[in-house]
């Protein structure tokens, strides 16, 4: 309803947090996109069987002590984010504009898991946020959201009968 308030530098900000964690005896790293901790699996293979790898389904997963250490290091859990043109203005409208579906259908038919957003950087901007980082979460919705041609369900409901007839519910 106001757009002008997203241009307003500083107004918005993502808080980042890491979507799966590595541990061992001597180091621990943080990955905040899945290709990132890819990249660092295939660098890394003959450690991974010494590895400790945890998967964050989303802030419920963290510990209170780990919510603890996002804010000691707030500035490196938070992005600014940056309007710059009317790019900016012209992605967002791509991504919420209800009149836009076919659009976004182009969108996500050019889906690349390989690209996504730095989240070393200080600011985003809002073409950047939509193109990198809110294109992986619209092709999972997706897939959450579309039943198979197979059997008709979608994911979660398929999960829900493997566990009914492995538990032999009726």
């Amino acid at each position: 309803m106001w757009p002008e308030l997203l241009r307003q530098p500083g107004f918005l900000k993502e808080f980042v947090t890491p979507i799966i964690k590595t541990s061992n005896k001597r180091e621990s790293h943080s990955f905040f996109t899945i290709p990132e901790y890819e990249k660092w699996a295939l660098q890394n293979k003959d450690e991974l069987k010494n590895t400790k790898i945890k998967y964050y389904k989303g802030l419920g997963t963290s510990t209170g002590q780990e919510a603890k250490e996002y804010f000691k290091a707030i500035d490196k859990h938070r992005i600014k984010f940056k309007y710059q043109q009317k790019e900016d203005d012209d992605a967002i409208d791509l991504a919420f504009n209800k009149k836009k579906a076919d659009d976004r259908k182009i969108w996500l038919s050019n889906y690349n898991p390989q690209i996504f957003v730095d989240h070393n950087i200080k600011e985003l901007r809002y073409n950047d946020f939509v193109y990198k980082e809110l294109i992986h979460f619209s092709v999972a919705d997706n897939l959450r959201s579309i039943p198979s041609l197979i059997d008709g369900f979608k994911p979660g409901q398929r999960k829900i009968i493997y566990a009914c007839f492995k538990r032999k519910l009726k």
